[in-house]
């Protein structure tokens, strides 16, 4: 029941933000005492239910941009492949301090974003284009399967660097991670990194808590809910950085 309860507040969480939810539900399987390695492969499974909502929901209101989103998802996929397996080369404590340090970089993202959604700013060589776009979109792949979120992150700024209006851009990233954290469940189910029996609980409760939070975000100030979610984080990742230094 308390996974439940903390999947609809994590669901809510995710939804008035923008995210996917992993930088919540790794910590929470974390606190559950599974290993870190199982908690981003479970944290990924889980990610993939949501998304794959969240997709048809767009796909139905006609605003995902398949086009531009094949181009991403080629590297995109390749990179959840590898992300996810180099999770199993890096042992607990080095995958605590590499998430830990991950979620404060997203924190003062938050801190600092204002109201409109930053976007890369893509030099004018075409071949800086092409190496931006390329690494952008693994890296984002890479995140989702080493790290257990989404990649929506870094998938929505690619898109409106592309002068793709924020709305196609938001659905297209939904897909997006769809079809990447399909690649990276593969590799951790593999690994045998993904527990089964969490899912029952967290995914009927993220359902809930995003349809919850889509609508609580209609009323709330971006800029606060961006302060306090970064205040959050930070004391998430200091814990991890924390854990991992006590092990040195």
């Amino acid at each position: 029941m308390i996974l439940f309860l903390s999947g609809i507040l994590i669901g809510i969480f995710s939804a008035v933000l923008g995210l996917g939810g992993g930088v919540f539900i790794v910590p929470l399987l974390v606190y559950y005492k599974l290993p870190i390695h199982k908690a981003i492969g479970t944290s990924i499974a889980c990610i993939l239910f949501t998304s794959f909502s969240a997709s048809l929901a767009y796909i139905f209101q006609k605003k995902v941009l398949y086009k531009e989103g094949l181009l991403i998802v080629i590297f995109s996929t390749s990179g959840a492949w590898v992300g996810a397996h180099t999770t199993s080369l890096l042992p607990n404590h080095i995958l605590k301090a590499f998430f830990g340090i991950f979620l404060i970089i997203l924190s003062i993202k938050f801190f600092l974003q204002k109201n409109e959604p930053f976007s890369f700013k893509f030099p004018e060589s075409l071949h800086l284009k092409f190496f931006i776009f390329t690494f952008a979109s693994f890296l984002a792949g890479f995140l989702a399967g080493f790290l257990g979120i989404g990649g929506g992150i870094i998938f929505v700024p690619l898109l409106t660097g592309f002068s793709v209006p924020i709305h196609n851009a938001v659905a297209t990233s939904s897909f997006l991670v769809w079809i990447t954290s399909l690649s990276g469940v593969i590799k951790h189910y593999f690994l045998n990194n993904i527990e089964i029996k969490f899912l029952f609980y967290l995914v009927p409760g993220l359902f809930i808590g995003a349809q919850i939070g889509a609508q609580i975000a209609k009323s709330l100030s971006s800029r606060k809910l961006n302060f306090i979610f970064g205040i959050a984080v930070i004391f998430i990742a200091l814990k991890f950085i924390l854990e991992c230094l006590k092990l040195i």
